[in-house]
């Protein structure tokens, strides 16, 4: 899904607040907003908001999300590995692996691990 922000309709700044009610969740020891509250404010340019709201823009994704939306979409899955064929130059199937793991700890550069042992790295580049 894409990403949006929020934005003051008088100035166009990000910087935008509003009051929220949260509650205390035992279970999950941390505070969770159980309604939102009609108060909006930019804090760049001061203005209350009215009832309207807040505009929305598109955010550009950048190659971190779309590591992130890779790791996301490899987890779990079999991946049919091919060589090619010296005769034809056609890729022929030879087995298929699952996805073990995957470290994401830099989103650009995913390592992924699959269960026969062979790992590899998959590089997120932006183009133009």
């Amino acid at each position: 899904m894409p990403k949006i922000k929020m934005i003051c309709p008088y100035c166009g700044s990000d910087d935008v607040t509003r009051d929220a009610l949260a509650r205390w969740s035992m279970p999950k020891q941390k505070w969770e907003v159980s309604s939102e509250l009609d108060t909006m404010q930019c804090e760049a340019c001061g203005r209350e908001i009215g009832p309207d709201g807040f505009d929305t823009a598109p955010v550009e994704a950048d190659t971190r999300d779309v590591g992130l939306a890779v790791r996301d979409f490899l987890e779990g899955r079999t991946l049919s590995i091919h060589q090619e064929n010296e005769d034809e130059g056609t890729l022929v199937p030879v087995a298929d692996a699952a996805v073990d793991s995957i470290d994401a700890s830099d989103p650009n550069n995913l390592i992924v691990a699959l269960d026969n042992g062979q790992r590899f790295t998959l590089r997120v580049v932006a183009g133009t």
